[in-house]
């Protein structure tokens, strides 16, 4: 593809996760607007589904190198179109030449090209040693990591995350009688594949062994049938 579709793909991709994060909506529902309004080339269309795919399925990634790579302030659609270009990058899409690339973003994207991020394009060229230091994938759903930068913070999320992946701290519930019975709550707990394990030091106390949905976990404890014990 020669460099304009190749921009045009981009800025598309770019244009949809901007409106998916701002308006809440799934990548796919973002992409079908903008295109709507753009009426873009087929074969830019094309690359720019599969920018977005793999930009779900890396976005966290990037936006945590981002994070500790770039110590100033740059706009958030400088760190979404980075971010985007990278997990193209990372998932083998040949995106052609960088600097050609930029180019023909500056001349499409025009008033809306972010300015800050040219200092930042050398990321693009050295990503192969980047890549070397970056995290490793996270096994948390998205959703949690989600909620988890919301409540606490990028930073103090990555710690918590951290800390449960090297130590695997155990997890002790007690069933909340007051609401129903422990057959009731056991036989739910099961249904939704939570497994508990009797803890035999104190009565009533259950270990928390696995929860194969965590949504089902939470679920069950903002019902309050299970309570969640600190014993640190």
């Amino acid at each position: 593809m020669d460099p304009e579709e190749v921009a045009e793909a981009v800025f598309l991709a770019f244009a949809a996760a901007k409106r998916h994060l701002e308006e809440e909506i799934s990548l796919k529902a973002a992409l079908y607007q903008i295109s709507r309004a753009h009426k873009p080339r087929t074969r830019a269309l094309r690359l720019a589904r599969k920018l977005l795919y793999f930009y779900a399925i890396n976005n966290y990634w990037a936006r945590d190198l981002l994070e500790r790579l770039i110590e100033d302030e740059i706009r958030d659609d400088s760190k979404l179109l980075l971010s985007l270009i990278l997990c193209s990058i990372k998932s083998g899409i040949d995106l052609g030449d960088s600097e050609e690339l930029v180019r023909a973003l500056r001349r499409l994207m025009k008033g809306l090209w972010p300015s800050d991020i040219e200092p930042w394009i050398g990321l693009l060229r050295s990503f192969h040693h980047l890549e070397r230091i970056s995290p490793a994938p996270s096994r948390y759903q998205p959703w949690l990591i989600r909620m988890l930068y919301r409540v606490l913070g990028r930073a103090e999320a990555h710690r918590l995350m951290k800390f449960q992946d090297e130590n695997e701290p155990r997890t002790y519930v007690m069933l909340n009688t007051l609401l129903a019975s422990p057959e009731d709550i056991l036989e739910e707990a099961d249904r939704s594949g939570v497994k508990l394990i009797k803890d035999g030091r104190l009565p009533g106390v259950y270990l928390l062994e696995r929860a194969e949905d965590t949504r089902k976990l939470v679920s069950m404890i903002r019902r309050s049938l299970l309570l969640v014990q600190d014993f640190s």
